[in-house]
Formats: structure tokens, C-alpha cells, sequence
């Protein structure tokens, strides 16, 4: 009889919890004060404001033998202002492969509130304006835009997608990346043969509900032999399914905030990864196996490693030869990497499988990043090269999980070649690439290598470095003016930049262009761009300068010239994220200035020198007055791209210190 009445004493508490954590929101249920809520989070010019967020996901045996997805949604959003009304044209995308092997949506109803003489007038969506399309080969988009809108009305949508992809569950979002949120809760019950990842982003916010429990479930499948049984038959299976309850309220709107890698890495959203089925004890599929399986089992495949099999591509090395000629070593493999670079059309498009047959791909001379850089992959390996794939994850697609084989967190794919004791990472997709150079996009944390025994390699942006070093000198002309000559050997990512810039300017245009970020107004000479075709090496920008400081009796003269640094660029007083620069920084500049003729200095800015948590950065201003000629050399230095929010108040200072040094000036006085 205990045991009878403890289990009875379970049931009410379990029904008590879910009486006190999930929202029993009903459709078509609005009041007058939802109008005008009232929340600290809710900002002056806010433009809307999401009421309430409610989704689950929930399975169901299906009559083709297995499981369906059913995925629900119920939204309600105030729209204060005219500037939110895309939010009442709503996007629903659904798989469709086949007939028995689509996504469905179901349920759907949505309305648009207003008030009219105090009372809710209700303006509910005529199904039939629901638009459908295909958005691409397997993908159906359902549209469709609310009704009578205006300003300070409230509308809502509440649908179903059956799915008959168990490794496709929804994410969600409990933040909204533009608009405060007051609720919103996300329901999951996973089957008892279902084991999924849940990966959480965005941890600085707090659940306001964190529930989970085991629930007792039984499913009906219904299975033909046309669907690969050997007879039709019912399915029975049951046990403890896994139930999570996960809310959030009073959720501020994303603020993008200055040097994050990948703003949605940061938006509070779960995300689920199948790991595997358990469909009895000695039969379980594992849907994310080990790097080492999933590794070889890449390199077998038609889409991507099979293109280095040497036996099955032995055109390739027929046309490395022809490239290479005589040449061998690190030349030699410079002359294929430039090959693919130079006469290749890279599609931009982020991947990392291949789009066509290897041979194809050579002759049409075009594909993805995956068919130029697994291309080139192939070309240095039949050469004789270690060289080996690397797959990663771009910045702005986010961060990956490092230790667990989800490949589709993967968006890119690289070259590692090895030459003795010498290891180059090479892209050949980009026209102004360098060998041995990626792209800054490519330095978001970590690469696996693609090999029968799989490895990390640290592609943080700490490792990439920008230098930079600037040496100007000035001497005095006839008629009171100064000259100078300018020698700037630019970073290797500001030499991108620049070489982008001349593909839409001429170099006296861009020359131009530089002589209007100085205080005074130069006559320049003698420009010239060293590298510039030469993407192996960074830029080197030469010019010389005329000019005149005027003949008051106060001059005052910045002696960074154009290239101080004006603003801090962490002007926040507080930080919610870590600081993820693409780079590392080492600026050096350099002068050497002849005290222009008839002036003395009267003041000269103090010399100083600064660390950054005693290691990680150094900013120096040495500056000197000696036998008329004043010496100057600023040096400014962060030994690494990432920068926990601890570390932001003395980043943040650590910056205003050099923006106020640097705007400081030599005051020269004229003699009499």
C-alpha cells in the first residue's frame, strides 16, 4: 500500500511541475494589457517585442517503420512600430525527397490583433493566401504575410511540421537577435532509443525553467515489406523517454558588440546532434562515430577523398608535371598552388564536398572552395608531397564542436602540405592568396586533418599575426617647407585590402586618397606599390611629401602623422562577450624629423611604455629631442586575438591609453 500511494504521490508531483513550468498559451487568447507590456528589457524605440516564444518537439511511430519528428510553434509578437512588419511575413522551409519521405505542415492559423474603440478587433489569415515554392531541389517554402496591419498591433502563428528525419531536430532560439523577448519555452521528449547531443550557446543566460525527468511512452510503428520488412507488421516499443522542459523570460535583444567572431555563437539557442539509435542491446547505430571512423570513411568517398587516390586519378599527374616542369621542393608546389589560384573560377561558395568528377572539375577549370582546394590537394599528394585535407569551420558559420565527428559544422576545406621539417596551410580559391597564407576567416579555432589517423591542428587567431612597420623622414626644403619620404610595408591582411581597393581604383586615385588623411595638405611624389602582383609577399607603399606647417609663431604638429589611431575601438563600458579579433597585432612607426628651420620645441609629448596583463600586450612611445633632429618610435603589440570578459576593462584601458598618446603634439615656437 505504500509503494501504491508514494507512486500516486509521484504522479501529483510530476503533474504539479508541469502545472507550474509550462505555459498553457492557447491561440486567439489575447488581452488588452498585451498591448502595452510593461518590462525593464523593453526599450523606448524598441520596434517590436516578442510576448511569447513557445515550441516542442515531440516523436510519433509512423506507418513506414519508423519514427516522425513532430515539431510545434506558437508565437506572439507586438509590433510597435511600422519598421517590424517583416516580422509578419513568415518562412517556413520543408524537406521533400520523396513522397513517403518529406516534411508536412500541419495546423496551421494565424491572426492579426488591433484595437478598435477599446475592443480587440481579430483579422485571421485566409489559408489559401499561403504561398509555397520551390526554394531549391529538395526544399519547399510555405509564405505568408498577416493581414490588416498597423502600428501597435499584435499578431500570431502557430503550426506543425511532421518530419521523417530523426536527425533534423529544431534548434531554438530563446533570444531574438533583434527584438526583446518576455517568454519563450522549448519542450523536448526524446524516445528511450534516441541518444542526442545537446549542444547550449549563449551559457551567460539563465534559465528561468530547467526541467527534465523521465517519462514512460510507448510508440506504435506500423512497417510494410515494401518499406524492407520481410512482411508488413505492427511495432510495439516502449520504455523511458527522456522529457525537457527549458524556459527563458525577460530576454533582452542580441546586442552585436564590436569583434565577435560569429555573433550566433553567442545567441542563446540549444542545438540537438543524433548521436545514436539503440534498437535493442546488441544493435545500436551510432549516427556521430569517432574522427578516426569518420575520417576514412571521408576519404572513400566519391565527394571528396577520392580524387587523392592516385590509381583512380592517374590523369593527374600528367598535368603536374606539365605545371612543374624540372622544378621540385617548395617551387615546385609553389607553381601548382599558383596554377589552381590563377586559372581557376572559385564559386565562393563554402563546402567541403566535391560538386563534379575530379576530371571535370580540371577541365571546366571552375567549382566551390571543396573541388579547387581538394583539387589541389590531389595535384601536390600525385606529385609526391605529404599533403593532406584539412576541414574547418569558417567564422562567420560559427564554432565547432572539436572533440565530436559532426560534419555538418564543417563548412571549409584546406590544404596542409608538409615540405621536410616545414608546414604550409594552403586556399587556393582566393586571386590574392599567398602560398602558405589563409585567409582570416579560416582562423576560428580549430581544423581536423583528414587522414587515416586524424588530427587537430590550431587555427586560432592568435597564431595570425598582422605586422606592420611604418618609417618616415622628414627634412627641411627651401622656402620654409619640409619633405619627407613615407615607406610603409603594410600587414599581410591590409595588403588584401588594398589589392581589393585597385581592382575598383587606379593607383593615382588611391594615392590621392591617402593624402586627405593628413592634417595639412601634402604635395606628394614619386608613388609606388612593391608586390603588388606578388601576393606570395605583403604590400610596400612609398611616396614622398611636400609640404608646410605655415609660419605662426605656435605650430602644433602630431608626429604620427596619418597614421595615429583616433577612437578607441572598445567603447563599451562593459562587455557581455569575449573579444575575438581576426588577428594578432605588431605595429611599429618609426620617424625621424629634422626640427623644421627658425622653431625650437617648446613642448614635447613624455615618453611611455605600457604592458598589457604583463605578457599579452606592449605599447610604447619613445620619443627624444637630440642635436636638432627629434626621434620617435611607437610601438604597438597584442600577442594574441582572443580576450576572455575578464581581461575587456584592461583591454579597454590598455587601448585609451594609446588613442590619448598618440593624439598628443610637439608644440615648436618660433625664434625671435
Amino acid at each position: 500500500m505504500r509503494r501504491i500511494a508514494l507512486f500516486f504521490v509521484c504522479i501529483f508531483l510530476i503533474n504539479f511541475l508541469h502545472s507550474q513550468n509550462i505555459r498553457n498559451e492557447k491561440f486567439g487568447v489575447i488581452k488588452l494589457e498585451d498591448f502595452n507590456p510593461l518590462s525593464t528589457i523593453i526599450e523606448k524605440d524598441a520596434a517590436a517585442v516578442v510576448l511569447s516564444d513557445v515550441g516542442s518537439t515531440d516523436f510519433e511511430g509512423n506507418n513506414h517503420g519508423d519514427f516522425s519528428v513532430i515539431f510545434k510553434r506558437h508565437k506572439k509578437i507586438l509590433l510597435k512600430k511600422r519598421t517590424a512588419f517583416d516580422e509578419a511575413t513568415f518562412k517556413i522551409y520543408l524537406w521533400q525527397f520523396s513522397s513517403t519521405n518529406e516534411e508536412v505542415l500541419e495546423d496551421l492559423e494565424a491572426a492579426t490583433y488591433n484595437i478598435d474603440n477599446g475592443k480587440i478587433v481579430t483579422t485571421k489569415l485566409n489559408k489559401k493566401e499561403l504561398i509555397k515554392e520551390n526554394f531549391s531541389k529538395n526544399i519547399l517554402l510555405n509564405k505568408f504575410t498577416l493581414p490588416d496591419l498597423k502600428e501597435g498591433c499584435i499578431i500570431e502563428y502557430k503550426y506543425t511540421i511532421k518530419s521523417p528525419y530523426d536527425n533534423m531536430l529544431h534548434s531554438w532560439a530563446f533570444q531574438d537577435d533583434e527584438y526583446p523577448t518576455l517568454w519563450s519555452e522549448y519542450q523536448v521528449t526524446l524516445p528511450h532509443l534516441y541518444s542526442y547531443a545537446i549542444v547550449k550557446k549563449g551559457a551567460y543566460r539563465t534559465l528561468a525553467v530547467d526541467s527534465s525527468m523521465l517519462k514512460y511512452k510507448s510508440y506504435t510503428i506500423l512497417a510494410h515489406s515494401n518499406n524492407g520488412y520481410s512482411r508488413s507488421e505492427i511495432i510495439n516499443t516502449s520504455g523511458d523517454a527522456k522529457w525537457f522542459l527549458w524556459a527563458m523570460k525577460e530576454v533582452p535583444s542580441y546586442k552585436v558588440q564590436s569583434f565577435v567572431a560569429n555573433p550566433n555563437d553567442h545567441i542563446a539557442e540549444y542545438e540537438f546532434q543524433l548521436q545514436s539509435i539503440k534498437y535493442s542491446e546488441q544493435t545500436v547505430v551510432r549516427r556521430i562515430k569517432s574522427w578516426y571512423e569518420t575520417a576514412n570513411s571521408l576519404l572513400q568517398s566519391e565527394n571528396f577523398g577520392q580524387i587523392i587516390d592516385k590509381e583512380k586519378n592517374d590523369w593527374i599527374e600528367k598535368e603536374v608535371n606539365a605545371i612543374t616542369g624540372a622544378k621540385e621542393g617548395a617551387e615546385a608546389a609553389n607553381l601548382v598552388f599558383k596554377y589552381l589560384r590563377d586559372n581557376f573560377i572559385a564559386s565562393n561558395n563554402n563546402s567541403i564536398y566535391l560538386t563534379d568528377e575530379p576530371k571535370k572539375i580540371f577541365k571546366n577549370k571552375k567549382g566551390n572552395i571543396a573541388d579547387i582546394n581538394l583539387m589541389l590537394t590531389a595535384m601536390l599528394y600525385n606529385k609526391g608531397y605529404i599533403a593532406e585535407p584539412v576541414v574547418l569551420s569558417t567564422r562567420g558559420n560559427g564554432k565547432v564542436d572539436e572533440v565530436s565527428a559532426i560534419l555538418n559544422q564543417y563548412n571549409y576545406v584546406v590544404c596542409r602540405l608538409k615540405i621536410d621539417t616545414t608546414t604550409y596551410f594552403l586556399d587556393a580559391s582566393d586571386k590574392h592568396n599567398g602560398f602558405g597564407k589563409l585567409p582570416n576567416k579560416c582562423y576560428n579555432g580549430f581544423g581536423r586533418v583528414i587522414a587515416q589517423n586524424p588530427f587537430l591542428v590550431n587555427l586560432s587567431a592568435d597564431n595570425n599575426e598582422e605586422s606592420k612597420v611604418t618609417s618616415i623622414f622628414i627634412a627641411n626644403a627651401e622656402n620654409g617647407k619640409l619633405e619627407a619620404s613615407f615607406t610603409s610595408n603594410l600587414g599581410y591582411v591590409e595588403s588584401q585590402e588594398v589589392r581589393n581597393r585597385l581592382l575598383k581604383t587606379t593607383t593615382p586615385d588611391f594615392f590621392k586618397e591617402i593624402t586627405k588623411d593628413y592634417s595639412f595638405t601634402p604635395k606628394i611624389s614619386n608613388e609606388e606599390l612593391e608586390n603588388e602582383k606578388n601576393y606570395d609577399l605583403p604590400l610596400t607603399v612609398k611616396y614622398d611629401l611636400n609640404f608646410s606647417l605655415g609660419d605662426d609663431d605656435i605650430i602644433y604638429f602630431n608626429p604620427l602623422l596619418n597614421e595615429i589611431t583616433k577612437e578607441n575601438i572598445f567603447k563599451a563600458e562593459k562587455r557581455i562577450f569575449k573579444v575575438e579579433m581576426p588577428f594578432a597585432m605588431n605595429e611599429t612607426y618609426i620617424l625621424n624629423m629634422e626640427i623644421p628651420k627658425g622653431y625650437v620645441v617648446d613642448e614635447l609629448p613624455k615618453s611611455v611604455r605600457s604592458k598589457l596583463n604583463e605578457s599579452e600586450g606592449l605599447f610604447e612611445y619613445i620619443i627624444s629631442n637630440k642635436e636638432g633632429f627629434i626621434q620617435l618610435k611607437c610601438k604597438f603589440q597584442l600577442n594574441k586575438a582572443n580576450y576572455d570578459v575578464e581581461d575587456y576593462e584592461s583591454l579597454r584601458e590598455f587601448f585609451g591609453l594609446m588613442v590619448k598618446k598618440q593624439s598628443e603634439q610637439i608644440v615648436f615656437k618660433k625664434v625671435k
